[in-house]
């Protein structure tokens, strides 16, 4: 009797969790699918990427649950947002023909991480959401993404655009980034000043920006085969 209680409160507890973070369940299928790539013979720019959303999809997993605990969660984000926005250069890197912006990303992966040292010291401190950080790694994330989707509308290649990962990888970030820069830009001063708006952003608009980046981000994994793979 004792354990079939704690079996359906236990149940119950999980499912309040999914209600109130259901964007997990395409966390999970995307780390699922990256997982499942990597049983591929890939590069080592898709395999990177591979293990960067496996690793992002463990933290915000653990985040969520912090945050239904109603324990503060800023600190993971500090650490892995940097992280995230420091290894997808490096991924476009691989992908980007034009030599100018990779001497830009190269310009960027040495800047970046002192950026990110002097704000988490000088600016903003751990205990709160480092969002200046954020806006800078998004905004040449999706200037990266933009560029990519650039190279394939002038690219002479007959392939289709659909079969290529970094594509969905690209539209991914540009929607994803489009929506989260100036809500997470602004979220300390949105959470103090306009608490019940910042709230219903973010289950509305967050949200679908999430979904939509994975299911997007799971698009490119399942089009990731070892014949495709060009770095």
């Amino acid at each position: 009797m004792y354990c079939s209680t704690c079996f359906y409160l236990n149940h119950m507890i999980f499912f309040e969790f999914l209600k109130l973070f259901y964007t997990s369940i395409f966390i999970w299928l995307s780390g699922t699918a990256a997982a499942l790539a990597l049983r591929k013979k890939l590069s080592f720019s898709y395999q990177l990427f591979a293990w960067l959303i496996i690793t992002l999809s463990v933290m915000l997993t653990v985040a969520y649950i912090l945050a239904f605990k109603n324990i503060a969660n800023h600190l993971l984000f500090n650490i892995f947002d940097p992280l995230e926005f420091f290894i997808i250069p490096l991924f476009y890197y691989y992908h980007l023909s034009n030599r100018v912006i990779k001497n830009i990303i190269l310009i960027y992966l040495f800047i970046f991480p002192i950026f990110v040292l002097i704000n988490a010291l000088l600016i903003q401190n751990f205990h709160q959401l480092a969002t200046n950080s954020y806006v800078f790694g998004a905004a040449f994330t999706i200037l990266l993404s933009v560029a990519y989707l650039w190279q394939l509308y002038t690219s002479d290649d007959t392939d289709s655009i659909f079969r290529d990962p970094v594509f969905w990888i690209s539209l991914a970030y540009v929607f994803y980034c489009a929506v989260s820069i100036p809500y997470l830009g602004m979220l300390n001063d949105l959470w103090e000043k306009h608490p019940v708006f910042t709230r219903k952003y973010y289950f509305i608009m967050y949200y679908g920006a999430i979904i939509i980046n994975r299911i997007f981000l799971i698009a490119a994994f399942v089009c990731m085969n070892p014949s495709v793979n060009r770095s």
